[in-house]
């Protein structure tokens, strides 16, 4: 009887052991869905012996590592040498203060990715472990970004539009009145040449002041239907061409404009400036000579879009220069719209306002820009001007000059 009973009790207690096995693994199960289903990335990290005990499938995603590698590697190898203090240490802070870091990680392929990270020490097992969620703020630092871009351009167009209108009053005289004097002075006269000079000065200075109007207004004044293929055709017959094509004899110029582009709504005026100044640094980036391409085409944008600009979706008529010149350094890529920043010789390449007039413009149009620089295939700029409802008309086949 009492062997009997033994034996009823076993059996109650291996039903009892598999029962509570059954709840084990629903619950673990649990755990793993929500574990694996976060959007943000989580890591489970001893906080003894500093070992990641498990991740989910969003930190695989967002640091690029496969499956089963991360787990039982020491937490360090996830942060950069350079953290500003050791690795150790950091993790030490994290653990006894929490809270949340903008920390840089080690992504599988070598780059560095910056992502939010956010310590809780929780239980686990008999001691504890350091519970961190990561979270990718790329797109948020690139709005920011931005933002700080758009708020300085704001600053300095409100600074530069009083600015030009003080100036434009004392250049009035300074570019009138030489030009009264060299009527009255004989053709030999040893004045005629100093006089040139300081019209020709006021001039560059009135030309200056024209950039400065341009990136301190907002708006444009003239809006009609236009077509870029017209603005492009028409500024290869402007004298400021000709000049571009004397001063820079060695560059070779094409055109590919593409049949059927849709129509936008803007000031001709304008858009045909934005186009000078990007022929003006093409041209400029190839000294020795090169190629500069000008080309148009229809695009439609769809989805997340990244680069220099960010892109609505939507329909885009897209004009793009391009050079085979030396390729910007990302230094200068990422102040390529600032005002007066230039990494070319002063005095013999502008005022430093050209890309920042081009940046005014096409904001002005609700427009977007893109910039890619290559080593070895020089800098494509890109303007995306929406387009209008109207139906677009043919114009000419595309061409090389």
């Amino acid at each position: 009887m009492a062997g009997k009973q033994t034996r009823e009790e076993l059996e109650n207690r291996v039903k009892d052991l598999a029962g509570e096995c059954a709840r084990l693994r629903d619950a673990d199960q649990k755990f793993r869905s929500v574990f694996d289903g976060s959007m943000d990335g989580l890591i489970m990290v001893s906080s003894k012996s500093r070992r990641i005990i498990c991740v989910n499938n969003r930190v695989r995603t967002i640091l690029g590592y496969p499956d089963g590698v991360l787990v039982g590697k020491i937490f360090d190898i996830l942060l950069p040498s350079e953290t500003g203090q050791s690795r150790e240490n950091f993790l030490d802070e994290l653990q006894v203060c929490g809270g949340v870091f903008t920390q840089s990680f080690v992504h599988a392929d070598g780059h560095m990715c910056v992502l939010d990270l956010m310590a809780t020490l929780v239980p686990w097992d008999e001691g504890w472990a350091i519970l961190c969620t990561l979270r990718d703020v790329s797109e948020r630092i690139r709005l920011e970004e931005q933002l700080r871009q758009a708020q300085k351009m704001e600053a300095i167009g409100a600074l530069a539009g009083g600015v030009a209108h003080d100036l434009n009053n004392i250049l009035s005289g300074l570019v009138s009145y030489p030009e009264l004097l060299l009527m009255d002075l004989p053709e030999d006269s040893s004045l005629r040449k100093p006089m040139m000079t300081i019209k020709r000065s006021g001039e560059r200075a009135a030309a200056i002041v024209k950039d400065l109007l341009t990136l301190a207004r907002h708006g444009v004044s003239a809006v009609e239907e236009i077509n870029l293929n017209r603005i492009v055709s028409d500024y290869f017959v402007t004298p400021d061409y000709q000049n571009l094509r004397n001063y820079y004899p060695n560059i070779r110029v094409e055109k590919r404009l593409t049949e059927d582009l849709h129509p936008i709504v803007g000031s001709s005026v304008h858009l045909s400036k934005a186009l000078a100044n990007l022929m003006l640094n093409a041209a400029e980036a190839m000294p020795e000579g090169g190629k500069a391409l000008v080309s148009t085409e229809n695009c439609h944008v769809s989805g997340c879009q990244t680069g220099y600009d960010f892109l609505n979706n939507g329909d885009y008529a897209v004009l793009t220069v391009s050079d085979s010149g030396k390729a910007m350094a990302p230094k200068d890529l990422e102040r390529i719209f600032e005002p007066f920043y230039t990494n070319k010789q002063m005095g013999r390449s502008g005022t430093g306002l050209g890309m920042t007039v081009v940046w005014g413009i096409v904001k002005d149009h609700h427009g977007h820009i893109d910039v890619k620089s290559e080593a070895g295939k020089g800098c494509t700029l890109s303007l995306y001007f929406p387009v209008t409802q109207e139906k677009p008309r043919k114009t000419s086949s595309p061409s090389s000059l």
